[in-house]
């Protein structure tokens, strides 16, 4: 009797599976597909599918679910659930994986590169410089950022101390920054392996932060949780960095702020 493969769909990844390939070996057949909208892969097919592999684009939620009648496992290129629905997947006892050291130094090398370009007025200055050679006069005003500090005398307040929390904090205190955090999950004891100080509420972060680093994982019961009473504790001027999941801060009451 032929023994059929183990049938894999491959989401949203630019690579060309050799790595996938050389690690799953013969028996098992992968599709790989780039395209942004799993509706336009027939039911029929979807159905025989035994596995999925995906990045961070396709959501798969109930809806999408029910049509993996066969599905046994789904495993994420990336750090999160939030693409995926775990109570359906659970029921249909399909079996949910993520990679928690994705993108570790990536993300946390990309929080501190916007830290340090955002405080020493980078864009500003890169934005003023093209504009003047456009009107044919250099122009450089220093008064257009007056809120640069020496990075001794910041503080960092980081919401969320888990992988990539800590990779920032390592980084932020190398260059001698003052880190605080706020992350109820981690135990006592930690910010002094550290060397960084914990608070116990979120709005201290908002009250004695210059710099405001988000790192959490987003879930249906953090939703909007960065909301108008953190932002009416902020000092002024504060930098919000936020590379984590959108949903986690309310975009309108971002950008009522921003623009003040």
């Amino acid at each position: 009797m032929k023994l059929t493969k183990f049938k894999v769909l491959v989401t949203d990844t630019p690579n060309n599976l050799i790595e996938e390939k050389l690690v799953l070996g013969d028996k098992f057949k992968l599709y790989l597909t780039n395209i942004k909208s799993y509706k336009k892969l027939n039911k029929k097919f979807k159905s025989k599918i035994d596995a999925i592999l995906t990045g961070a684009t396709l959501k798969f939620d109930k809806k999408e679910l029910e049509n993996y009648k066969n599905c046994k496992v789904i495993s994420r290129y990336g750090i999160g659930y939030d693409k995926i629905d775990l109570n359906e997947a659970k029921k249909r006892n399909i079996k949910v994986f993520v990679v928690p050291d994705y993108g570790v130094d990536e993300v946390s090398d990309h929080a501190l590169s916007l830290m340090l370009a955002l405080n020493r007025s980078l864009l500003i200055y890169d934005t003023q410089i093209k504009n003047s050679y456009i009107k044919n006069k250099i122009v450089w005003d220093h008064n257009k950022s007056p809120n640069q500090m020496r990075l001794n005398d910041i503080t960092l307040g980081i919401v969320g101390l888990g992988r990539i929390g800590s990779s920032l904090a390592r980084k932020a205190k190398a260059l001698n920054m003052n880190v605080i955090f706020y992350d109820p999950f981690i135990p006592d004891g930690y910010d002094k392996v550290m060397n960084i100080k914990k608070v116990n509420k979120l709005n201290e972060i908002a009250e004695k932060s210059n710099i405001v680093s988000l790192h959490v994982p987003y879930n249906e019961k953090n939703h909007n949780f960065i909301d108008n009473k953190f932002f009416e504790k902020v000092r002024n001027n504060i930098i919000f960095i936020n590379v984590s999941r959108g949903g986690l801060v309310e975009s309108k009451v971002l950008a009522k702020y921003f623009e003040k």
